[in-house]
């Protein structure tokens, strides 16, 4: 289940082959001369413009430059340089249609035939993106691998990182059955690299034997040579191999049934293991409802434990870490809270709404989106997710024009929602035209022209009215990019259709056989407990490795998960979205942000 990535290089401003500084100044004597030529002379001059258009970071401009081509009689070398451009293009301004041209299929000698290698990594990576943004995956992973190929070594190890991304993102069937498909002996090394680390994850000694073996199978490949971080690292150490797991869980009380979910994936996870390893650590449960984390940790040591897992409680996990050093290593099952500088060997691991705020707002400032509109419960929740998403959001230049905090039980949400869309200034200024023109209007409100987008943090019910209140007040049009606590374990939720949001893995159709998952009898919160009790059995072994390697993730039910330097497990969720009547999975908002 486990499986690592590094973070992905996705196009970007500057990742495309750059132009001379003065590549606005070229684009505009070639569009010149352009205009002076036969007309069968004007494509070439117009795809170069174009071109040094797009270096010099003027995509709109590039892409009308290109249009000028639309009647023109092209020749195959000149349209297939069109085609790359139209594809490097859709990916920078978000434009899929764009790229459609891209993605018709020319045989691999046309283009040796056609194309310097330059213009051929240009095609091949173009397409891989186009591709993996569509959520075909495999095709992507091809193209990209044709692409490293004819990339130098910085650039090499970038399309590295990117296919190893989305190799690790599949789940172990789907990796089997593509390694035994492929043609591509390239493909097929990632396909199997990434097999054996999900097979070998919780046990980093087996994982480091398994690379071993495949590097010596695969010595041209080029994760060979220039392996993913993580993996090149695995024999570096340190690595954490306890025989014995404490764990810390409210077995009674009032959080019983939550430290229940949590158990039973622990369990699910340490079974799992037993299949894989021949002597996995031994799981030890403590009932942490009414204890003290120092005697705990006591009573821990005492019996030969030499890793804690819990506890749950925040109040217990901010003791733990306002203290000094514990005797030995904790992973905590949430967050300290008003710590700022936690002590070494205490790590915390919890499902905060705050790793979904920030990467929504990550998101949403890669689309472009400037002008935020938020709605959010009152309470906690609330105020953990708008700390969250502001910080990010003006980090990354944008602002927030309204916000609305609603409380629960509220039913009606277009009059919390009209004053915030400023509905009611709309209204006004066609009252006062419609009296300077003596005449009625035909009219339609309009909501503020700063917000363009919504950022929504709301469960099902409260959701299902929220979503059709904005579009009562004509804010349809805005995009709603919401967390996880919008998505109620049912796919047909008509109220929500086109809502994007952050999914947990566990809760997308697209999962396959071979993953565990939560039992079905359980509701999406103790479901989400379940994958942190799962994950956090199988991260333990990486959790002094992991804050070495900020660009590493490892693959887990509740998302990608990374460990910062003050030991916080961070998660990126998959983004899936509302629509036709179920939940898809969204992966062209993947691909727009994938740095932590």
């Amino acid at each position: 289940m486990t499986a690592l990535a590094g973070c992905a290089e996705q196009p970007r401003r500057g990742a495309y082959p750059s132009g001379p500084v003065d590549g606005t100044a070229r684009a505009e004597a070639l569009l010149e001369r352009a205009a002076q030529a036969p007309a069968q002379e004007r494509p070439p001059l117009l795809v170069a413009a174009a071109d040094a258009l797009l270096a010099a970071d003027r995509p709109r401009r590039a892409a009308r430059v290109l249009a000028q081509l639309e009647g023109l009689s092209l020749d195959e070398a000149t349209d297939l340089k069109r085609r790359v451009l139209a594809g490097e293009l859709a990916l920078r301004l978000g434009d899929g249609k764009l790229g459609a041209p891209l993605l018709a299929d020319v045989p691999e000698p046309r283009l040796q035939a056609l194309l310097a290698p330059d213009w051929r990594l240009r095609w091949h990576r173009a397409r891989g993106e186009l591709l993996a943004r569509a959520g075909q995956t495999e095709r992507a992973v091809f193209e990209l691998a044709r692409a490293s190929l004819l990339a130098r070594s910085e650039e090499r190890r970038r399309l590295g990182a990117r296919i190893w991304r989305l190799v690790s993102e599949l789940p172990a069937e789907r990796l089997a059955r593509a390694a035994r498909a492929s043609q591509d002996p390239t493909a097929r090394g990632w396909y199997e690299l990434a097999l054996l680390a999900q097979r070998h994850g919780a046990d980093l000694a087996d994982l480091a034997a398994a690379f071993a073996d495949w590097r010596r199978a695969h010595p041209a490949h080029p994760a060979a040579s220039d392996p993913p971080p993580t993996l090149r690292r695995i024999g570096e150490g340190p690595i954490l191999a306890p025989t014995k797991i404490a764990v810390w869980l409210p077995l009674s009380g009032e959080l019983a049934a939550a430290g229940r979910a949590i158990g039973e994936g622990l369990l699910a996870a340490y079974f799992q293991a037993a299949r894989e390893q021949s002597d996995p650590p031994r799981l030890e449960f403590f009932d942490a409802a009414d204890a003290s984390p120092a005697d705990l940790l006591a009573r821990s040591a005492e019996q030969g434990a030499e890793l804690v897992i819990g506890p749950l409680r925040r109040e217990a996990v901010t003791a733990l870490a306002a203290g000094g050093p514990p005797p030995l290593p904790v992973l905590a099952l949430n967050y300290a809270e008003g710590v700022d500088n936690p002590p070494p060997d205490l790590f915390q691991f919890g499902l905060s709404v705050a790793d979904e705020a920030r990467q929504a707002a990550r998101t949403a400032l890669g689309l472009g989106h400037r002008g935020a509109l938020l709605i959010l419960p009152q309470g906690r929740l609330g105020a953990t997710a708008e700390e969250a998403f502001r910080q990010t959001w003006s980090g990354g230049g944008g602002v927030v024009p309204a916000q609305v905090r609603y409380a629960d039980g509220v039913r009606e949400f277009a009059p919390l929602l009209e004053d915030p869309l400023l509905i009611g200034e709309s209204r006004a200024r066609a009252r006062r035209l419609a009296a300077l023109l003596g005449r009625e209007l035909d009219f339609r409100p309009r909501h503020r022209g700063d917000v363009d987008l919504v950022f929504l943090v709301a469960h099902p019910q409260a959701g299902r009215l929220i979503v059709p209140a904005l579009d009562y007040l004509w804010a349809g049009d805005l995009p709603v990019f919401a967390t996880s606590q919008i998505y109620g374990g049912e796919g047909d939720d008509g109220d929500l259709e086109g809502v994007s949001f952050t999914a947990p893995p566990w809760a997308l159709a697209a999962s396959s056989s071979d993953e565990v998952h939560p039992p079905a009898e359980l509701s999406p919160d103790l479901a989400g407990l379940f994958a942190l009790g799962y994950d956090a059995y199988r991260l333990h072994q990486w959790l002094p490795l992991l804050p070495r390697l900020p660009e590493a993730r490892v693959r887990g039910l509740t998302g990608r998960l990374s460990v910062d330097a003050e030991g916080r497990v961070r998660r990126e969720l998959p983004w899936a979205r509302f629509a036709a009547g179920g939940v898809r999975p969204a992966p062209e908002l993947d691909a727009v942000v994938d740095s932590p």
